[in-house]
């Protein structure tokens, strides 16, 4: 990828949520310019992150009202020339101030306060993604039991397998398939079966004590899923990967293939076009009984692939920064297909001070 040297002698990037599990892949992306400092918070004392940064703050977790006090004051001490934030809760809070961190000379690499809040809803993102002519799955927003049940079993009476998960959640939290022949026994006790099914007599009793709540009930995808990572600047989307998702352990991919998948672009193309991103996005995708790809959610932040896209020649935390600070000129991005992702743990032993 061809840029400019940025236009100071060093470029200062607060990250936060920095002990998050992206932060050390956005650490060492950022870290192919040696002209970049890169400097962190988190709201947890014992994040990793203090050890790995050169300087590093504690703050209050983002639904505290005390966050973004704290995070300004951070910023007027560190002077950094950007803020990557890295969770959404962070984007949330920091998105609706985005004037306070530009009047301090810090640029905020983050999609504006009105896309982020859309995103928060997977009814909404499907409702703006139909509009655009993007396919999503048949769905449905049930607020009581009796709409949950109703809108399960129209799904099977139209074919359709059925799956429910909260409008508002993130990272798989909630998602289920409803399936009136999972053995309940083994799975709770034996940890056998599909701890990702449930039957809809237990749904049920579990919904009908909690009121009031938003499930999106849709048609369950069995097919291959896609994680398509993008890069918005000004506008237009520069990058679009789109990862075969060829094994996933609890929600997340440890194995998946750099696929250059005209339907899954095409999707994305036409998504980072009908909404007003910027810097990275990850959007899922999978596939339908029938074949067609379809839109499975939208998270408006930089995903946990960033070091595997760096080998595969999309460097996106850095990238996003550069164009952020206008220090970046017109690039073209090469992306190296069929490079295999795996995920695995290491530990960071650290010396007693």
């Amino acid at each position: 990828m061809d840029r400019t040297e940025p236009k100071r002698n060093a470029l200062r990037v607060l990250i936060t949520s920095a002990g998050a599990p992206s932060s050390l892949g956005v650490l060492r992306c950022l870290a192919v310019r040696p002209d970049v400092v890169v400097l962190g918070c988190d709201a947890d004392p014992e994040a990793l992150a203090g050890d790995v940064y050169p300087q590093f703050q504690v703050v209050p977790d983002a639904a505290d009202s005390g966050f973004l006090p704290r995070l300004l004051a951070t910023v007027d001490v560190f002077r950094p020339d950007a803020l990557l934030p890295l969770s959404s809760p962070d984007m949330l809070v920091i998105a609706g101030a985005v004037d306070e961190f530009q009047r301090r000379g810090c640029q905020v690499v983050c999609s504006p306060h009105s896309t982020l809040t859309l995103c928060t809803s997977k009814s909404l993102v499907y409702g703006a993604a139909v509009d655009a002519g993007v396919p999503v799955p048949k769905h449905t927003v049930a607020t009581n039991v009796d709409a949950f049940t109703s809108a399960v079993e129209s799904l099977w009476d139209r074919g359709h397998d059925a799956c429910f998960k909260p409008d508002a959640s993130s990272g798989g939290r909630g998602f289920r398939i409803i399936d009136n022949d999972v053995d309940e026994f083994s799975q709770l006790l034996r940890g056998k079966g599909r701890p990702d099914r449930i039957t809809l007599r237990e749904a049920q009793r579990i919904l009908s004590s909690h009121r009031p709540f938003s499930i999106l009930v849709s048609e369950y995808l069995p097919g291959d899923e896609y994680s398509v990572d993008c890069l918005v600047v000004n506008g237009e989307a520069v990058v679009i990967a789109p990862r075969l998702r060829r094994r996933i352990e609890r929600g997340v991919s440890v194995y998946s293939v750099l696929i250059p998948d005209e339907e899954a672009i095409s999707l994305a193309r036409r998504l980072c076009g009908c909404m007003e991103f910027r810097g990275p996005i990850g959007i899922q995708t999978r596939r339908s009984a029938s074949g067609q790809l379809r839109l499975l959610e939208v998270n408006a932040r930089i995903q946990g692939s960033s070091p595997g896209l760096l080998e595969a020649g999309a460097n996106l935390p850095l990238t996003a920064v550069l164009a952020q600070c206008k220090a970046l000129e017109p690039m073209e991005v090469a992306l190296r297909w069929h490079t295999t992702f795996r995920r695995h743990s290491a530990e960071l032993v650290i010396p007693p001070r």
